[in-house]
């Protein structure tokens, strides 16, 4: 009897201690949904500098003025909006500091804002009307126009004093627009509205002179976008396709088809390092979202409809989220970078990144039971300014000198084989 109970005793506790086990849990597609039809359609979506919020620019809705809103990533609570007494507001930009934010819109003018204080800076008349407009650096930014009675279609302000910096042009009108600050190039899709005269053209940053027309460009391409080392240039076209080409020799690395139906839609964008790429679009009911190994060019992970973009795709800084914009819905999606998209079950606690202002030496946490394939150290822009390999392993803390990146706010991404932790500092001297 005394045998049995210990039996009966034993098999309670194994099956106690199975129950007591977490269990790996697929992790839902998304965070949130957000149905913004009162405020018209979406016509951009970014994260915002410090990665807590998605903004989007929103226009159209009668009664209602243009503005750029802002959304808590965690509760997709309404946080702010800006206005700048814009009509038909098209693109918008932060600054590399995460201090202003810039705005155009179809009625000509540019508006600046303080993004921290939520103030308009300056309203500018501007020459012509944008489609699009990117930070330079902290007080310019360049714009690109569709409009093909101009051959001034390549603009450059002081976003400061308001004046023009500099006019250059291209053939025909001008749509898409892509900048790489960490190589000094920016990349222009030419030729809208003078068909079949379009083409991709890469561009010197700091001579504004043009360095070469692309080879094998897709048809009616919808979207530019840049590695986050600068160098590959990905551009995607209606026909399906994703071409990228090598910056460095200029020549195509890779051609593929992020589906064969016929597009009215197709984004891309890069995750923070660089390892996937994202395709988002297609067309009627057919609009989904893939995620690309950028090695093999396999696809890992597919967002079924409706969740792709006819408006634009982001992805946040620390690589966990990804946002969609569809019309007037707002997708927040969890990123999903292996096949199973399955998160750790059991939680590691990270302690901070230390001393937080920083001067030029940083203590960074690590976790001695992974192995630390790099760090990374990226501003607010995504410009990338430095990496750190071969890590010894076994390590808890790892101190980086940091005395060549200037004051500013930073990202630091510690590449695990299983997980990316992220951390935020302020160099302050």
């Amino acid at each position: 009897m005394k045998k049995l109970f210990v039996s009966f005793a034993l098999l309670f506790a194994i099956i106690q201690f199975t129950h007591a086990q977490p269990v790996p849990q697929t992790e839902p597609d998304t965070v949130w949904t957000k149905s913004l039809w009162y405020l018209g359609g979406i016509k951009e979506v970014r994260f915002t500098p410090d990665d807590n919020y998605v903004a989007v620019a929103m226009g159209g809705a009668t009664g209602r003025e243009d503005g750029v809103y802002i959304y808590d990533i965690l509760t997709g609570d309404s946080i702010t909006v800006y206005y700048g007494g814009l009509l038909a507001l098209r693109d918008f930009d932060f600054s590399p500091d995460g201090k202003k934010m810039i705005a155009i819109s179809d009625d000509y003018k540019l508006a600046v804002w303080d993004y921290q204080k939520n103030d308009t800076i300056r309203v500018i008349k501007t020459k012509n009307a944008f489609w699009k407009m990117r930070f330079i650096n902290d007080s310019m930014a360049i714009g690109v126009t569709t409009d093909v009675s101009d051959s001034n279609n390549i603009q450059i302000y002081n976003i400061n004093t308001g004046t023009i910096v500099k006019l250059v042009g291209t053939t025909g009108g001008v749509n898409l627009l892509a900048v790489s600050k960490i190589n000094n190039l920016f990349a222009i899709r030419y030729g809208v509205n003078i068909p079949p005269s379009e083409g991709i053209e890469l561009w010197d940053l700091n001579t504004f002179s043009k360095l070469t027309n692309l080879p094998n460009v897709p048809h009616q391409a919808s979207d530019l976008a840049f590695s986050p080392d600068g160098k590959y240039l990905a551009a995607a076209g209606n026909d399906g396709y994703v071409k990228i080409w090598d910056v460095n020799s200029r020549t195509l690395y890779k051609s593929f088809m992020h589906d064969s139906i016929n597009y009215d839609f197709l984004y891309i964008s890069f995750s923070p390092q660089g390892n996937f790429i994202i395709t988002s679009g297609g067309k009627n009911y057919q609009i989904y979202t893939r995620i690309w190994d950028f090695k093999t060019f396999t696809p890992i992970y597919v967002y079924n409809s409706p969740y792709g973009a006819t408006d634009g795709v982001s992805v946040s800084k620390d690589s966990n989220y990804i946002a969609i914009a569809r019309g007037y819905y707002l997708f927040l999606l969890n990123a999903h970078w292996k096949p199973t998209g399955i998160k750790d079950s059991i939680p590691i606690i990270i302690p901070n990144l230390y001393p937080n202002p920083s001067g030029n030496e940083i203590t960074i946490p690590l976790i001695s039971t992974l192995k630390a394939n790099s760090i990374q150290i990226y501003d607010f822009s995504g410009r990338l300014f430095k990496i750190t390999n071969n890590l010894l392993p076994y390590l808890n803390l790892f101190k980086l000198n940091i005395t060549e990146l200037p004051m500013g706010k930073y990202l630091v991404n510690v590449l695990y084989n299983e997980k990316t932790i992220s951390y935020k500092f302020e160099k302050t001297r």
